[in-house]
């Protein structure tokens, strides 16, 4: 049996393993060891993959990230920007250290942040941000629509991107993980008659992009969100079922004259809407939406769900005339203003699988060796946001596994209170 070593600098116990014990570490393995044990042990990280720890403090001025890295973290993997991260000679750098584990070469970086810090200021929340609307009556100025893509700036830094025509118009602010020369959005068909803005990613884009060559489309770029424009040419809605990944686009369709929103399963991405006198607008963030809002109002529903829950249940939100879109379904607005919308899934629609245990630690074991291999596709650098929880534990034994370099890690805490500590 492993032994328990106690880590006094985390007030946490950690398995470490004995030298019968195998170092390849499964799902099952992790899973199976962390039903033995109700505290936060780190059985990724410690039981099984053999790790010995050092510790060494990073100077201020040390540069800890590559330019355009992305983070992979809680038990999905998020796509986001490391890179300026963390300012270490910000004012609210407290301290920083660095752990060294081997033989699966994971860096792993502990911070003790201040408690005032913010998202922003460690430019944690960057990913792409999408904007747009369907107006009545053209905007000729697009002053409106270049007003939201300023308010999601800090979203996409790699670049903006708009189209409009008529009353439709669409704004992209990008951050570049797939195809960081050529995936600039907005995409287009090869006819030009669809056009696709787009935040997340599609990971099983070379599977669907194999299948839909062989159907006679031709690909202008590598990115992964051109896949949903041609899937979408082939099969419409019906597409969606065919699209694994966290996503939220919109599509307009010049030829028919309609805007397709759309939102993954889970509900990864955000996706905000608003019907107004002057037409229907969207965005990745409720502050987007205010150009076309005029003066917000409360919605005292959501509020209260707020205040509850921490978050606002779909389709409330914080602001009276603001939607969210739920997850696992499609909204369609044509040029009469008309506003169609659907869910093509839902968790209450899945059909239970009659397996024993062991069948079914088999089939898991399967599962997520497959889900890791196409949510680590990638063109830059790879983090991990480790808890110490299970999820993330696994997560990092089985991406150390196939990272072709030292894989970094990182926990994030404040000191003087454990809440909301990662």
């Amino acid at each position: 049996r492993p032994e328990l070593e106690s880590d006094r600098r985390h007030g946490r116990t950690l398995r470490r393993p004995t030298q019968r014990e195998p170092t390849r570490p499964s799902a099952r393995s992790c899973a199976t060891g962390a039903q033995a044990s109700r505290n936060h042990t780190n059985f990724g990280l410690g039981a099984r993959t053999g790790v010995t720890q050092r510790q060494r403090r990073v100077e201020p001025s040390a540069s800890v990230r590559p330019e355009g890295a992305s983070f992979i973290g809680g038990s999905h993997l998020i796509a986001g920007r490391l890179a300026g991260a963390i300012d270490l000679n910000a004012p609210t750098y407290r301290e920083f250290h660095r752990e060294s584990a081997q033989p699966h070469r994971l860096d792993h970086y502990i911070i003790a942040a201040s408690p005032t810090l913010s998202a922003e200021a460690w430019n944690l929340n960057s990913m792409c941000g999408i904007a747009g609307y369907y107006l009545k009556t053209p905007d000729m100025g697009r002053a409106r629509l270049e007003e939201m893509a300023r308010r999601l700036a800090h979203r996409g830094p790699d670049g903006q991107g708009f189209h409009a025509l008529g009353g439709v118009g669409l704004a992209h602010t990008r951050l570049a993980i797939i195809d960081l020369a050529g995936g600039a959005q907005p995409l287009y068909n090869e006819d030009r008659n669809l056009c696709l803005i787009a935040n997340g990613e599609i990971y099983n884009h070379l599977e669907l992009r194999r299948e839909l060559e062989k159907l006679g489309h031709r690909f202008s770029t590598h990115s992964d969100c051109e896949t949903i424009l041609h899937a979408y040419e082939t099969w419409g809605e019906a597409s969606l079922d065919r699209l694994h990944g966290m996503f939220a686009f919109a599509l307009h369709d010049t030829q028919h004259q309609e805007l397709l929103l759309a939102r993954d399963r889970l509900g990864i991405k955000p996706l905000y809407f608003s019907q107004t006198p002057d037409g229907f607008g969207f965005a990745s963030e409720l502050k987007a939406l205010l150009p076309l809002l005029g003066r917000p109002e409360v919605d005292p529903v959501g509020l209260a769900q707020y205040l509850q829950n921490n978050f606002s249940c779909a389709p409330h939100t914080l602001l009276a005339g603001a939607s969210k879109l739920r997850p696992g379904e499609w909204l369609k607005i044509d040029s009469n203003g008309s506003v169609r919308r659907q869910r093509y899934w839902s968790p209450l629609h899945t059909t239970p699988l009659d397996l024993a245990l062991a069948d079914a630690l088999e089939r898991f074991d399967s599962l997520i060796e497959q889900v890791i291999e196409i949510h680590l596709r990638s063109d830059v650098p790879f983090g991990l946001f480790l808890s110490g929880g299970v999820d993330s534990s696994l997560l990092a034994a089985l991406i150390a596994r196939r990272a072709p370099e030292p894989l970094r890690t990182f926990s994030i805490g404040f000191p003087g209170t454990s809440v909301h500590n990662e």
